[in-house]
C-alpha cells in the first residue's frame, strides 16, 4: 500500500510539473504568440524589363514598418512568402537584385489570404557592372 502511495504522489508530482511548463498563448512572458495572430501569404513573379527573362535569386523584402520578412525567387522567377499580422494591413514589397534597380509596391493584405502580388519588372542597371553584365558599345 505504501508503494502505491509513491507511484501516485511520484506521478502527481510530474503531472504537476508538466503542467507548470506548458506555454499558453496569452501568457504575457511569451511575447509574439497571440490569439489574434493571423497571416497572409504573398505570391508574386519577378522578371527583366524588356525581355521578360525570368529573375531567379532576386531578392524579396516584405514589411508592416515594424516587422521584416524576405525571401527570394526561384528559377521561374517566382516567390512566396507568409507574413504574420493581427489585422489586415498595407504592406510593402521591395525586390531588388544585382545589376538591376530595385522596384518596390504596395499591397492590402487581408488576413488568411493568397495575396498576387503585381508582377515586377527590373529594369537593368547598365551603369553598374554588378551582375555580370558588360557595359554599353563605346
Amino acid at each position: 500500500m505504501k508503494k502505491n502511495n509513491i507511484i501516485i504522489a511520484i506521478l502527481i508530482s510530474l503531472l504537476l510539473i508538466q503542467i507548470g511548463c506548458e506555454t499558453k498563448k496569452d501568457d504575457p512572458a511569451s511575447p509574439g504568440i497571440s490569439d489574434s495572430t493571423t497571416s497572409a501569404v504573398l505570391e508574386g513573379k519577378v522578371v527583366a524589363s524588356g525581355t521578360g527573362d525570368n529573375l531567379e535569386g532576386a531578392i524579396i523584402k516584405v514589411t508592416d514598418g515594424t516587422v521584416v520578412r524576405g525571401t527570394t525567387t526561384n528559377s521561374e522567377g517566382e516567390f512566396s512568402i507568409e507574413f504574420e499580422m493581427e489585422n489586415d494591413i498595407d504592406l510593402t514589397v521591395i525586390v531588388f537584385k544585382a545589376g538591376y534597380f530595385q522596384d518596390t509596391t504596395t499591397v492590402f493584405a487581408v488576413s488568411n489570404s493568397v495575396i498576387d502580388v503585381p508582377l515586377f519588372q527590373l529594369l537593368r542597371d547598365e551603369s553598374s557592372n554588378a551582375g555580370g553584365f558588360s557595359g554599353t558599345a563605346a
